[in-house]
């Protein structure tokens, strides 16, 4: 890989239905036009196995992947760098494998992935829909006030003769985006690729792990192959890492069609113009005169603080595909380039849908980096 060019993971994605819901909007739920990162990043932890072990804390347990975005961090160690499943007095040594044994091994997988995630993963989400509809439904809330506001009893259950659910409940309309094609990059800011092969063959295998192997041994400090390769019972353990349910993005209903997964080349060049889909413009890579669209801080990973989430956020805009400035610089996607099989013509049916016939086969990508650098 030179200084002009970058590998990541493409994921051309196909939903019937999402709704990925503005959390500030109260009664009529809205939903933006594309997933925010933090959805995104609980889909590639569902595909890899990631789960939260300690209290619904994160996964790694060491002091950078811990730290609130609003708290001061403390101050470096050198055993901060390293993955740890404890802190503390029990706190575990990554480099010596001490207490490392098959019945936790699980726990260090999910740290070391987990912890890779959080410091190298850079993500671009663009995508459209074909329209929106409204939902309309009921909202229950099975408190205890809610129930004896509406049945006037503890024990009672029945309205007009009718036996009803327990609790309160109200209408909601809840919008809801139809025919939906995403079109999501994964990359990393090291020059590591183990995390994208890995990433890659669980999609590519329902969600498994049985039978990966890494493809090389890479000289990057940060190499995700490097415990793999030094404890055999990791590997052992890497090998029974399943996705811990079926894919989706938001919703559980809201369930997706892979249309092609594969790791591209992108390429850095001036761009500029419209495309007829949406995407996240981190505001790091664009001028706000440059772009059109709404500003938000967009969710991202998150740490356990005083039993409440606290979200990392990036800032960014949500542009509907134009771009005033002829000298954008940004990652583009050269799709036709990347074909390699059979499957091109899927692609280029599937790019159709983002792209007008003004763009050719160049797509824009807007990597963000939503991992923590420290």
């Amino acid at each position: 890989m030179d200084s002009g060019t970058k590998t990541a993971l493409r994921l051309l994605l196909y939903l019937p239905q999402a709704h990925w819901r503005v959390p500030f909007a109260y009664q009529r739920r809205h939903t933006f036009a594309l997933p925010p990162y933090a959805t995104v990043i609980g889909f590639i932890c569902n595909a890899l196995g990631i789960r939260n072990w300690w209290q619904e804390g994160t996964p790694c347990q060491c002091r950078h992947c811990c730290t609130p975005p609003d708290k001061p961090e403390a101050p470096d160690d050198p055993s901060s760098a390293e993955p740890a499943i404890l802190e503390g007095e029990d706190r575990r040594s990554w480099d010596n494998g001490e207490s490392l044994q098959a019945e936790n091994a699980h726990l260090w997988v999910n740290a070391w992935l987990y912890h890779s995630l959080y410091h190298s993963l850079e993500l671009a989400i663009a995508g459209t829909f074909r329209d929106k509809t409204a939902e309309y439904t009921w909202l229950r809330n099975l408190g205890a006030e809610s129930h004896n506001k509406r049945f006037k009893s503890p024990e009672n259950r029945t309205i007009d003769h009718t036996i009803e659910h327990p609790g309160g409940q109200s209408p909601s309309r809840i919008d809801v985006l139809n025919e939906v094609r995403l079109a999501i990059y994964i990359s990393t800011t090291s020059r590591c690729h183990c995390l994208l092969s890995l990433l890659e063959y669980a999609l590519n295998n329902d969600g498994s792990l049985q039978g990966f192997t890494f493809p090389h041994v890479c000289e990057d400090s940060s190499c995700l192959a490097r415990p793999f390769r030094q404890f055999p019972l990791l590997a052992e353990a890497l090998q029974q890492q399943r996705r811990l349910s079926h894919f989706h993005l938001g919703r559980a209903e809201d369930w997706i069609v892979p249309e092609d997964i594969r790791q591209v080349e992108l390429q850095q060049q001036r761009w500029g113009g419209s495309i007829a889909a949406f995407q996240w413009i981190p505001e790091s890579t664009v001028a706000s005169s440059q772009v059109a669209g709404l500003f938000y801080r967009v969710p991202s990973f998150y740490v356990l603080h005083n039993q409440r989430r606290v979200f990392h956020t990036v800032n960014a805009y949500l542009n509907d595909g134009k771009i005033h400035s002829k000298y954008w610089i940004q990652w583009v996607d050269p799709f036709n380039e990347n074909a390699t099989d059979r499957r091109h013509g899927s692609v280029e049916e599937f790019f159709s849908h983002l792209l007008y016939r003004k763009n050719g086969n160049v797509f824009p990508v807007a990597l963000a980096q939503v991992g923590s650098q420290r």
